[in-house]
C-alpha cells in the first residue's frame, strides 16, 4: 500500500480543512470527517510497534524496502498522534531518517569501492550467525499487524474510498482515484477471511481497478482486477453443493467481462477462450427477468465480435448477432445498455451483409439502426449524433444495394440531423458530401451540389472523427 502517498494527502486535507471554497468542498468535508473518525480509532502505538518490528527487520536483512516501510508505518503513527504524545514518534522518525540516509550512502560507496566487499562478506557472515532471527522478527510484525486490524474498523476505509471515488467523479484528477484505490485495498487488507464484507471489498477493489485500466491501459491493474475477483468467488460461492445461484452467474459474468477485456487489450487466445468458457456458462443459464441477462449476453456477444475481428471465423459473427437480437427481442428495460448492444447489432448485420451479400441482413440494420435513432433522444442523449450518423451511413449501403432514391434521401435528412449535432467530427462532413454528390448525379439538382461543397470545406476545417 502506497502509505506515503496517502500521507501526502492527508497533510493536504489537513491544511486546507478551514478553507474550502473549491467546487468540491461539499466533498472535501466529509472527506476531512472521516479521516478524523479514522484517526481516533488508530491507536498510534499499535503503528508506532508495527515500524519498530520492520526497523527490526530492516536490521537483518538490509533490505531497503524494510526501511521505507519503518518510515511510513512511523509517519502515519506521528500524524495519528496528538499534540503532546507526538515527540516520541518524530524523534523515533528522526532517527529512521539517519538510517535511510547512511543506507544510501553505504549502497553508494559499495557499488564505487570493491573493497568494501568485505563488508558485505561481514555481513553475511554475521547472518548466519542469527538465521533464527528474521523469523522471530517476522511472527512480531505479524502480531503487531493483527493488533492495528482489531483497532481498526474497515468501514471507515471503505467510507474515505467512497469519498475520494465521488470526489474523483467532480474532479477528474487521476489522484484522487489513486487514493479511492489505496483505502479499498486497505479495506480489504483489514478485513479477515470468514467476515461477510470481505467478498463485496474485493469486488469493489476489482471495479476500480478495472476502471482505472480503461482510464490509464496499465495492464497490472486489469490482471489484479482479474485475481481478486477469483478472491471473491471463493469467499462467496458455496462450497457444499453446485446449484446455480446468482452469485455464481454474477461471478462468470465478471470473470468473462474481465477476461474478455484482456483479450482486447492483448489478443491473446487464452484470454478469448477463458473469456467465453464463462461467459457461455452465464448464458446458459440466464433468464429474461435476471438483473444481469443484457449484461451477459453482450458481453459474449461483444468477446465473439472480437474474435471474429482476429480470426475472420464468420460463425463467431453470427453468434454475436443472435445473442444481441435475444437482447433486441426482449422485454427487458430500454436504457443505456440496450441501446449500445443494438447499435452493436446493427453494424454486425452491416458487417454480415457486406461479406456474404444477403440484402436482408442490410434490411434488418437499417431497422434496428432507425429504432435506436427514435428512442436514443430520450434514453441517451449525449450519443445521438452519433446514432443518426450510423442511421445514415446504413442508408447509403441500402441506396447502393437497390439503387431507390427514397432510400438516399433518407440518408441525407438523417446525415443532416448528425451534422447538426455533430459539428466538428470530419466523417459525418464527409458523409454528407458523397451523398449529395449521389443525388446531385441522379437528380441534377444545384442546391446539392452547392452544399455538397459547403460540407467539404467544413470538413477539411475540423479534425476530429466520429
Amino acid at each position: 500500500m502506497k502509505n506515503d502517498q496517502i500521507s501526502a494527502h492527508l497533510d493536504a486535507l489537513g491544511s486546507s480543512q478551514d478553507q474550502l471554497e473549491d467546487p468540491t468542498g461539499d466533498v472535501d468535508e466529509p472527506l476531512r470527517l472521516r479521516f478524523l473518525a479514522l484517526q481516533a480509532a488508530v491507536y498510534p502505538a499499535l503503528l508506532g510497534n508495527l515500524g519498530m518490528q520492520q526497523d527490526a527487520q530492516f536490521q537483518q536483512a538490509r533490505s531497503p524496502d524494510d526501511l521505507d516501510v519503518a518510515v511510513q508505518f512511523c509517519q502515519l503513527a506521528a500524524k495519528a498522534t496528538s499534540y503532546v504524545d507526538c515527540a516520541a514518534h518524530l524523534n523515533r522518525l528522526v532517527g529512521l531518517f539517519d538510517s535511510r540516509f547512511q543506507e544510501s550512502n553505504k549502497q553508494l560507496y559499495s557499488n564505487l569501492d570493491p573493497r568494501l566487499d568485505a563488508l558485505k562478506i561481514s555481513l553475511y557472515a554475521q547472518s548466519q550467525l542469527t538465521t533464527l532471527m528474521p523469523d522471530l522478527v517476522d511472527e512480531a510484525f505479524r502480531h503487531g499487524f493483527l493488533a492495528l486490524q482489531a483497532a481498526i474498523d474497515p468501514a471507515l476505509l471503505d467510507g474515505l474510498e467512497t469519498q475520494f471515488h465521488i470526489r474523483y467523479a467532480q474532479t477528474k484528477d487521476i489522484e484522487d482515484l489513486n487514493l479511492a484505490i489505496e483505502y479499498s485495498r486497505l479495506a480489504t487488507k483489514m478485513t479477515t477471511y470468514n467476515h461477510p464484507g470481505l467478498s463485496p471489498r474485493l469486488n469493489r477493489l476489482s471495479k476500480l481497478l478495472e476502471f482505472r485500466f480503461m482510464l490509464t491501459g496499465d495492464l497490472p491493474d486489469l490482471d489484479s482486477a482479474i485475481q481478486l475477483t477469483y478472491a471473491a468467488s471463493m469467499a462467496t460461492l458455496p462450497a457444499r453443493d453446485n446449484a446455480i445461484n446468482d452469485d455464481l452467474i454474477l461471478f462468470w459474468l465478471n470473470i468473462g467481462k474481465r477476461l474478455g477485456i484482456r483479450f482486447g487489450a492483448t489478443e491473446n487466445s487464452v484470454d478469448g477462450e477463458g473469456a467465453i468458457h464463462y461467459l457461455r456458462l452465464a448464458v446458459k443459464e440466464i433468464t429474461e427477468d435476471s438483473l444481469f441477462y443484457v449484461d451477459v449476453l453482450v458481453e459474449l456477444a461483444f468477446t465473439l465480435r472480437l474474435r471474429y475481428k482476429k480470426s475472420e471465423n464468420l460463425d463467431d459473427l453470427d453468434q454475436a448477432i443472435s445473442l444481441c437480437q435475444r437482447v433486441y427481442q426482449s422485454t427487458v428495460e430500454q436504457d443505456r445498455k440496450w441501446l449500445d448492444c443494438l447499435r452493436d447489432l446493427a453494424c454486425d448485420l452491416g458487417f454480415r451483409y457486406q461479406r456474404v451479400g444477403n440484402i436482408v441482413d442490410l434490411h434488418d440494420g437499417v431497422k434496428v439502426a432507425y429504432t435506436v435513432a427514435l428512442k436514443v433522444t430520450v434514453a441517451s442523449p449525449d450519443v445521438h449524433g452519433i446514432c443518426f450518423y450510423e442511421l445514415g451511413a446504413m442508408l447509403e449501403l441500402l441506396y447502393e444495394a437497390e439503387n431507390k432514391i427514397e432510400y438516399l434521401n433518407f440518408a441525407i435528412d438523417w446525415s443532416r440531423r448528425a451534422g447538426g449535432v455533430l459539428r466538428a467530427h470530419r466523417e459525418v462532413f464527409y458523409l454528407l458530401e458523397r451523398l449529395l454528390k449521389l443525388r446531385y448525379e441522379e437528380t441534377h439538382q444545384v442546391n446539392d451540389s452547392e452544399e455538397a461543397a459547403r460540407w467539404a470545406e467544413e470538413a477539411a476545417r475540423c479534425g476530429k472523427s466520429v
